[in-house]
């Protein structure tokens, strides 16, 4: 599915009224979990470098860090449907704003909805994978191909066992991203 030139310029477009707004609220932004000494300022450093595949890799380990699955490196849906709402709006907030609205949990979340909100491997998640750059020429891309992907193909790296993405964009939706 194409995407017209009013699509990619609403989902590019800063959140804020401006993007004085935009700076100042994410200079403002507490960058420390709710789970004692973890801090999501090397994701921030990183973001702000544009070292967005350090940054992808940064985000699985601080999530997997949050809830406790540093050995194991995945998160289950049980981690994923209690994963602390203040934590995964930081790590938004930061992917939408260093990205421009081209990356984030909130950007991909817009598009799964836009594809039919698909809880199961069918052609409304083949689409899905397609728009966010996950997907292409019918088949599934490579990690190494995804980070130089089209808008919202990032964070990309948590490995959330495929469809669990969708459990993912549920809580996002109770988080309010």
């Amino acid at each position: 599915e194409r995407w017209t030139a009013q699509q990619v310029l609403d989902a590019v477009r800063p959140r804020s009224s401006s993007s004085r707004d935009a700076l100042s609220s994410i200079e403002d932004l507490d960058l420390t979990s709710v789970r004692p000494g973890i801090s999501y300022y090397k994701l921030r450093d990183l973001l702000a470098a544009k070292k967005w595949k350090e940054a992808d890799r940064e985000t699985a380990e601080r999530m997997w860090e949050v809830m406790g699955r540093q050995e194991e490196q995945w998160l289950r849906v049980e981690d994923i449907k209690k994963f602390p709402c203040k934590d995964l709006k930081i790590i938004d907030k930061l992917w939408v704003h260093y990205s421009q609205g081209k990356f984030g949990f909130s950007v991909q979340k817009k598009i799964w909805e836009e594809c039919g909100s698909p809880t199961g491997y069918n052609d409304d998640w083949e689409r899905f994978g397609e728009r966010v750059g996950w997907r292409s020429g019918g088949s599934w891309m490579s990690y190494s191909r995804v980070v130089v992907g089209p808008m919202a193909s990032l964070p990309f790296w948590v490995e959330l066992g495929g469809m669990d993405r969708g459990v993912l964009f549920s809580r996002a939706t109770t988080c309010k991203l």
